[in-house]
């Protein structure tokens, strides 16, 4: 309800606005910016407080401009600039347009997507026919080798595994064919929907002295310390060196540590979003003198980040830091080892955490920093700077990021795989760098959401980079078939827009 005075004085200055109105009959626009203005004027206290930080009138605070009036004025002296924005604008896009007319498709683009043109093998035909009746299937025993693991970097990913979880089919039938032979390796992408006593059922038929790797993706319910407790009772596991467990949230400190001694050689463990974890089994692990080299404690927010930088010195990876580990990875002899960081969702990540970060770790070679809305041009300069062999860096929806930084970290020349989905100053200038001098290395590139890139752009950049395989363009929807259809990268996969048909035999 607007108090009366308020509404008062409103009413007032429209009566005045009136009047002028009638006695000058030039200043329509004026007017109605006016009235228009004198409804926004006021501002109440239980809802938002502007962007500015002040009051929601445009007259400012001095009480000399507060008003109806003055606030129609400065709106009338304001729809100058703006409009000299506009045409800005409009000449920046002319002269895009007109640079990319000089770029002319590889391909006619006419003749729409390309086609592979390679025929499925008969042994994914077997394995698809097995996936999708994998609750008929009586047993896996004697499938080719083949059949069941697809290597992956250095884990053996079980590929009707993955197959099961994608399609939300792994039930307690499916785990138990796949654990029935007691594998190596255990890799299971998504363990949701089986309950505490099935999960534990499957560990303990794989728990033996062969055991390698044990990836369970999401664990869900299915993880909990009397679980964890009854495994490690089954262990040692002498050559197990990759442990994951994703979001065990009924997991605790004590049933992970029990698990943990019972691993000697893990090199590799993976705990993000594990809710109940704070990092005393961990530390106390820690003192036992493991070897560990890869963590990963994404938004696991009882860890104390710090507190582990500290007591696992020998880390080479390292996934989900908070602000506070941002900073003491600044300090010299912290992780004199790592290789790969990730600070991703960091948002208080500054440009000086940055910079003093890059100069204690001039080796780092990956580095996440998606969604550190916090850095500028600054920060990244001084990370281009720095670390000269960086090869893997994602700067994923870092908005105030603009094309100085972009360039600079387009010039190395190392990068393998960059990210800068949702950055809007990716445009042509980052496309001319790569294309100039740091797309010789680049295999993988993510544009997403990138609006400032065009055919001519791509097309040139694809051009200049014979290694390029994968680019994923989603959200560009200002690309057209001329580059989609006719770009000159033969061996391109290109996803988000116009991907490769991918021919299905029928029989």
């Amino acid at each position: 309800m607007m108090p009366a005075r308020d509404s008062s004085a409103i009413t007032h200055g429209r009566t005045l606005l009136s009047r002028v109105y009638s006695e000058n009959q030039e200043l329509p626009d004026l007017v109605e910016g006016s009235i228009r203005a004198a409804h926004f004027a006021h501002f109440s206290a239980e809802g938002d407080a502007p962007a500015t930080g002040g009051e929601a009138h445009v007259g400012g605070t001095d009480a000399r401009h507060l008003g109806p009036w003055n606030s129609a004025v400065e709106l009338a002296e304001a729809r100058g600039a703006a409009l000299e924005r506009r045409q800005e604008k409009l000449r920046e896009a002319a002269g895009a347009a007109a640079a990319e007319e000089d770029w002319r498709p590889a391909r006619d683009p006419s003749l729409g997507p390309r086609c592979d043109g390679a025929v499925p093998l008969l042994s994914d035909l077997a394995l698809d026919q097995v996936v999708s009746n994998i609750e008929d299937v009586e047993t896996l025993a004697g499938l080719p080798y083949i059949l069941k693991v697809r290597a992956q970097g250095a884990v053996e990913e079980t590929r009707i595994a993955r197959q099961v979880c994608a399609r939300r089919a792994m039930s307690a039938h499916a785990v138990e064919l796949l654990t029935g032979d007691q594998p190596d390796e255990l890799v299971v992408a998504d363990c949701t929907l089986l309950e505490p006593a099935q999960l534990e059922a499957a560990l303990l038929r794989v728990a033996g002295p062969r055991l390698e790797v044990v990836d369970l993706g999401l664990c869900g319910r299915g993880m909990t310390d009397a679980t964890a407790r009854r495994l490690a009772a089954a262990g040692p596991f002498p050559a197990l060196r990759t442990l994951r467990l994703a979001g065990a949230y009924r997991l605790g400190d004590e049933g992970l540590l029990a698990l943990l001694r019972a691993c000697p050689a893990l090199r590799t463990l993976g705990l993000p979003e594990s809710s109940r974890l704070t990092g005393q089994a961990l530390e106390r692990w820690a003192e036992e003198g493991p070897g560990l080299e890869e963590l990963d404690i994404a938004e696991d927010r009882g860890m104390d980040g710090r507190l582990l930088a500290r007591t696992l010195p020998r880390l080479v990876v390292l996934s989900g830091c908070d602000i506070p580990v941002a900073e003491l990875l600044g300090e010299a002899g912290v992780l004199p080892t790592l290789r790969a960081l990730g600070l991703e969702r960091c948002a208080g990540v500054s440009d000086a955490a940055l910079a003093s970060l890059a100069a204690a770790h001039p080796d780092l070679e990956s580095l996440d920093l998606g969604d550190c809305a916090a850095l500028t041009d600054a920060g990244v300069a001084a990370l281009a700077q720095h670390c000269r062999a960086l090869r893997v860096l994602s700067l994923r929806r870092c908005q105030r990021v603009g094309e100085e930084g972009l360039e600079a970290v387009a010039a190395l020349g190392t990068l393998r795989t960059l990210c800068v989905a949702g950055v809007p100053a990716a445009g042509p200038g980052l496309a001319a760098a790569l294309a100039a001098r740091g797309g010789k290395a680049l295999e993988t590139l993510d544009v997403s959401w990138c609006r400032g890139l065009r055919d001519g752009s791509l097309g040139r950049l694809v051009e200049a980079c014979p290694g390029l395989r994968r680019l994923e363009v989603w959200g560009c929807s200002q690309l057209t078939p001329a580059f989609l259809h006719g770009h000159g990268g033969h061996d391109l996969e290109l996803v988000g827009r116009g991907e490769a048909l991918r021919p299905v035999l029928t029989i």
